[in-house]
């Protein structure tokens, strides 16, 4: 009701009369929040796939490092012993494709076994390998004992 009193007691060109030099400021003001939030999203973006790559790599290390320490404990007491004091090196390489673009895991698997006392021998498994943020390991420690 208001807005009709408006228009019919205010001449037509007052009403629709533009208004200069605030269109501009407006659309620099929106370009440059725009920016900042773009540059901020970008650089959120990088930490987040960074974070991503570095769980895929503990993940497969961690996978692999289960796998070797459960297959010398299904093996038992005795299969360890022709190893014994001895590392048991191997390297692991998994390639993959992330949104068309190949990736690789290098890493490399170290295993062994020590005799702690007659009747309880340590196990080892240590998995290193190398991120952009410098060289990374996981280790895995069981033990087996004798048993009669």
């Amino acid at each position: 009701m208001l807005s009709r009193l408006f228009m019919r007691s205010s001449p037509m060109h007052a009403v629709l009369k533009p208004s200069r030099g605030h269109n501009l400021l407006e659309v620099i003001l929106a370009a440059t929040i725009f920016a900042t939030v773009l540059i901020m999203m970008l650089g959120l973006w990088r930490i987040y796939h960074s974070a991503l790559t570095q769980s895929k790599n503990r993940l497969i290390a961690s996978s692999l490092a289960r796998s070797v320490m459960e297959q010398h404990l299904a093996g038992g007491y005795g299969a360890l012993t022709p190893i014994l004091n001895t590392p048991q090196i191997q390297s692991f390489t998994s390639r993959g494709q992330v949104r068309g673009r190949s990736s690789g895991f290098q890493c490399s698997v170290e295993f062994l076994a020590t005799q702690a006392t007659p009747v309880f021998r340590r196990l080892v498994v240590k998995v290193a390998w190398t991120e952009d943020s410098g060289k990374k390991s996981l280790t895995y420690e069981s033990c087996l004992f004798k048993t009669e």
